[in-house]
């Protein structure tokens, strides 16, 4: 990233999401992997998925209507 006279100019991201956020999955794999090493239990847990699947259905609610949807409100 550099600043000109009229802006902020960075380069384009990556086209393919697995390449934008490569150094994410890599430390996400490296943190489960050190869990299970140290038998900390289950990583990500049942609670992990509910809370992604609200957070999608919220996201399609509110782009169905327009409107903000709390994913807590989808229970």
């Amino acid at each position: 990233m550099k600043s000109v006279a009229n802006g902020v100019v960075a380069q384009k991201p990556q086209h393919f999401f697995l390449q934008r956020y490569a150094d994410a999955y890599r430390n996400e794999l490296a943190t489960l992997i050190e869990a299970l090493a140290k038998g900390e239990g289950q990583y990500p847990g049942g609670n992990d998925g509910l809370q992604a699947l609200l957070l999608a259905d919220a996201a399609l609610e509110s782009l169905k209507t327009g409107k903000p949807v709390a994913p807590q409100s989808l229970l």
